[in-house]
């Protein structure tokens, strides 16, 4: 068996302190005093240290003032009644009588000790009712406490779904406006579409008129070299395919100039494109990011409607 940490002397000292107090020793008030303890072991150490110590200690038994008082009481009302019986039981008894008297006497002062035993339980009843007492109020105070804890909670809680709502709200306000610059985001795009879908027809427009003008082109240096060749085979005709020749020449240049004109502008219009095309891929970029942007959004405010 564990050997417990309180000593006698732990013991004794607790009660001689609640002795010079003025206040009546018993097992709870000994375990009050020193913080720990089984009440029943303490008082039985109290009242074998005060045995030990003879009369001198006896009077410090602790039995409380209330007790006293009715333990005092009690005795004096028996002893009054003891009295008045022994007289007149010493008047009409003889011998034998009187022996049988002191028989009961006995047995009266031994139900008086019995009472008075009664009495000392009921007492020491009444300092453990006293002490569950004193626990239950504690408690109702710890249970106070954690009344008051929970409504601070509640209230925490409460404050806190009105800043969540408040924050879906603002959610719901800025996916609204997501949304609607999404919309204007498509709109814009599909007019860039139809813009860039008029550059690439008349670029198309523009590179069949450049072939034609080469194809012309080509027919012309034809022309030129079959001119030549009839300089070359008539001299006579020198004057004449020497005036052919300056004039296609002419308008060899002519057309040199238009094809040269046409490819500048060929060129403008494939830059637009590249600059339709960009354009439209920055767009599409844009409505990518507002789209990952409503995804975040509507994933903050997910099911369950929480946001931290």
């Amino acid at each position: 068996m564990r050997e417990s940490p309180i000593s006698t002397q732990d013991i004794v000292d607790a009660g001689n302190s609640i002795l010079a107090d003025g206040r009546a020793v018993n097992g709870y008030s000994l375990r009050n005093a020193i913080g720990s303890g089984r009440a029943d072991r303490l008082i039985r150490i109290w009242t074998e240290h005060v045995e030990l110590n003879g009369s001198s200690a006896a009077g410090s038994i602790s039995i409380p003032v209330r007790a006293q008082s009715l333990i005092s009481s009690y005795v004096k009302r028996q002893e009054a009644s003891v009295n008045q019986l022994l007289q007149e039981l010493a008047v009409v008894l003889n011998e034998a009588a009187q022996s049988a008297a002191l028989e009961e006497i006995d047995s009266l002062k031994a139900s008086v000790e019995q009472q008075r035993n009664a009495l000392l339980d009921a007492d020491l009843l009444i300092d453990r009712l006293e002490q569950t007492n004193q626990d239950l109020e504690n408690q109702l105070v710890v249970e106070r406490d954690n009344s008051d804890q929970m409504r601070t909670a509640l209230a925490r809680m409460e404050d806190q779904a009105r800043k969540d709502s408040s924050a879906l709200d603002v959610l719901n306000s800025q996916l609204q406006e997501a949304q609607e610059q999404a919309s204007s985001l498509h709109e814009s795009l599909e007019d860039e579409k139809m813009v860039l879908g008029r550059t690439q027809d008349e670029v198309l427009r523009l590179e069949e008129r450049v072939a034609g003008l080469v194809e012309k082109s080509k027919q012309q240096d034809a022309a030129l070299l079959d001119a030549r060749r009839d300089a070359q085979a008539s001299r006579e005709r020198e004057a004449t395919v020497n005036g052919q020749i300056l004039q296609l020449q002419r308008d060899r240049d002519v057309d040199v100039e238009l094809i040269t004109r046409l490819r500048l502008e060929v060129g403008t219009a494939a830059t637009r494109v590249s600059q339709s095309e960009a354009e439209a891929n920055a767009y599409k970029g844009q409505l990518a990011q507002l789209n990952d942007r409503v995804g975040g959004l509507l994933s903050t405010t997910g099911p369950g409607g929480s946001h931290e």
